[in-house]
């Protein structure tokens, strides 16, 4: 929003006079957007004309400045598009006055990158580049009064007042002939828990006011549009004296971060007392109100659950932090009302209906996705408290290997079925690596979900963890399944290799424990084709007759780091280039194969070749090592001897590990 009359003056610094705006201070929007003044000069003439209609001069790379205007207090201002990400310097700046820079992210509520307080500063360059948003602020006065509430203190020009209890004055310096103290915004952040605004007024509570309950002054009162936390707390705000759970309107933690939160007015109009802390109780909610009227609320953050109200009229939501031990769900307002529950992107909760999260969970739900999950009503209805954790990365670049295999299948809990049919009309042809899942007794579509897992890990969705009742995995695969996302070894419920030639079903009750799982492809089901290659003696050196190029050349062999070519024969003959790339993960070899006679593995990675699949290791069958960080390097003779050497699977890495 452009305001004609800042152009005017920012235009004619040649003595044209601003009128002083009604101040007020603007949360979010409407941002106001200060216009540049071209200088005649970078450096050192960082000035500007007329000082006295400006509180500070924001100097741009490209002989360009801003000019916050005179009385400006409190205002959220967007630079211009020439200086706006090249701020180098700020100039004259009132000395009474501190002024803060942010970037882009969210106005002047995002994270403060910089601040001025009086005399000319330098601005590093990589603080310089973020900053599009700056918002100055006045010294205010305080004096003392006796009343019981809330800190006051109405900002107006050149006047000034603040009321609050004698009982919440924090340490400072006082002046004692007339026993007025005053405070830049700076200080402001000291010793105090929460600021809340109402226009031009704001109230105030004292670090040494923590944990009591608060009435808010009548000028403030049931008017605040924005709230500010400096970081370290943790406050809520109430509708009724008692400061009640129950009764919680928000509820905000700036133990992360200092916090500018703008208020809508639904929820502000409510707002009559508060209460701070340092950390919250155990049973303490982080509840924040949601306008009922966005019909479009939020994402969620990490680990929290929108839990609402359907009236039937409007919808009521609250947002709740369940990254807790168990966090206990607020008592509805509507007993009649329709429930619902949303829950955030990357997350595993666990959901009650007993408070303190007691007995046996009644709803297990995984979500690895980034957008957030809607539960369904019934289970809604039915959860009265929960706790949840946040998921790591749904990718892993690598599998451990563990000291000792697990067993292949649980006949217990997992059945295996070999040979069965899926018609073509019920899922689509699996490729090596692909599983089909289903969270229904049958391989109906509308049940089924497809997953591409070759050499990688991945979460099942949210609809099939903890969920599936038939899984089916494609011929020529070998995969791990996992009882949690990430496929960490702890959480590894069994593993199943696939014959060259037909898919393998599972079902049983253990399917339903699954979320993770990983598949590589045995190369048997692979289209892979074989070259005889040059019988050549071996060398610990480069060779220079290339065995990838040899015997095909319309064949093109995967020579990167990482890469693997195995042989049949002794010297080299009869090899495949082996379809996984092994770097940062484990890559099998056909399970027909007894191990190749020799083999090549190309520069740039040490790798450590296992005689079991999985790269699994133990006690009788250490992985041999083999180092080509420095070039390609050549193994022969692997059959010979009274122990071959049978390797089934390798995995490198860029580094000796």
């Amino acid at each position: 929003m452009r305001v004609p009359h800042i152009i005017a003056g920012m235009l004619g610094l040649a003595g044209l006079a601003i009128a002083a705006p009604t101040r007020q201070f603007v949360a979010v929007q409407p941002v106001v957007t200060v216009e540049s003044t071209q200088l005649a000069t970078r450096s050192p003439g960082c000035t500007t004309a007329e000082p006295e209609k400006w509180l500070i001069t924001i100097c741009g790379n490209h002989t360009t400045a801003n000019a916050v205007p005179k009385n400006w207090f409190g205002v959220c201002l967007k630079l211009t598009g020439e200086v706006q990400h090249e701020v180098v310097s700020t100039a004259h700046q009132q000395g009474d006055t501190i002024c803060r820079f942010y970037d882009d992210s969210d106005w002047c509520n995002s994270e403060c990158i910089f601040t001025t307080t009086g005399s000319p500063k330098q601005v590093p360059t990589p603080r310089g580049k973020r900053i599009t948003y700056v918002k100055c602020e006045k010294a205010w006065q305080r004096r003392d009064t006796g009343e019981l509430e809330a800190s006051f203190i109405e900002l107006t020009p050149g006047k000034m007042a603040m009321q609050h209890d004698s009982g919440l004055n924090h340490a400072r310096e006082e002046d004692a002939s007339s026993n007025v103290v005053l405070h830049t915004a700076g200080d402001l952040d000291g010793g105090y828990a929460t600021h809340m605004y109402a226009g031009i007024k704001v109230a105030s509570i004292e670090d040494r006011a923590l944990g009591q309950c608060y009435t808010l002054p009548n000028e403030v009162t049931k008017q605040v549009t924005w709230i500010e936390l400096p970081q370290g707390y943790v406050c809520k705000y109430y509708r009724r004296r008692d400061c009640q759970d129950n009764d919680v309107l928000l509820a905000l933690d700036s133990r992360p971060v200092r916090l500018t939160i703008p208020i809508e007015s639904v929820l502000g109009a409510q707002i009559e007392y508060a209460m701070c802390k340092k950390s919250f109780d155990k049973r303490d909610l982080p509840v924040a109100n949601e306008d009922p009227r966005d019909p479009k609320p939020r994402t969620l953050g990490w680990g929290q659950l929108r839990i609402g109200e359907d009236t039937g009229h409007t919808k009521l939501r609250k947002v709740i932090n369940a990254l807790e031990p168990c966090v206990v769900f607020p008592a509805p307002m509507y007993p009649d009302s329709t429930r619902f529950l949303e829950q955030s992107g990357r997350s595993e909760c666990s959901y009650y209906a007993k408070t303190e999260c007691a007995g046996d969970p009644i709803l297990h739900t995984l979500n690895p996705d980034e957008k957030d999950l809607e539960l369904g009503f019934n289970s809604a209805q039915q959860i009265n408290a929960a706790t949840c954790t946040m998921l790591e990365s749904m990718s892993t670049a690598s599998l451990q290997a563990r000291g000792k295999p697990l067993p292949y299948v649980n006949a217990k809990d997992i059945k295996v079925t070999v040979g069965h049919s899926i018609s073509a009309s019920s899922t689509p042809f699996l490729k090596v690596g692909d599983l089909y899942i289903c969270n229904v007794n049958s391989l109906d579509p509308a049940g089924c979900t497809a997953l591409h897992t070759l050499n990688q890990c991945v979460a099942f969705p949210p609809a099939f963890a903890y969920q599936s009742k038939v899984i089916t995995q494609a011929k020529g695969s070998f995969c791990k399944y996992y009882t949690k996302p990430g496929c960490m070894d702890g959480d590894e419920y069994f593993r199943y290799m696939s014959n060259p030639t037909q898919d393998a079903q599972f079902s049983g009750w253990g399917v339903g424990k699954l979320a993770g799982v990983w598949c590589g492809g045995t190369g048997a089901a692979a289209d892979v084709n074989t070259i005889d290659a040059p019988s050549n003696d071996i060398t610990n050196e480069k060779r220079d007759t290339d065995v990838s190029t040899g015997g095909n050349p319309f064949y093109h062999w995967d020579t990167s780091s990482g890469a693997t070519t195995v042989c049949h024969k002794k010297n080299f003959a009869f090899c495949t280039n082996n379809s996984i790339n092994a770097i940062w993960q484990c890559a099998n070899f056909a399970p027909a194969d007894q191990g190749p006679a020799s083999l090549i593995q190309y520069e740039g990675v040490f790798c450590k070749w296992y005689r079991d699949f999985g790269c699994e290791s133990g006690s009788d069958k250490y992985p041999s090592i083999l180092d080509s960080r420095k070039g390609d390097a050549y193994a022969d003779n692997l059959l010979d001897g009274d122990h071959p050497r049978l390797y089934k699977s390798v995995k490198c890495e860029i580094v000796r590990w």
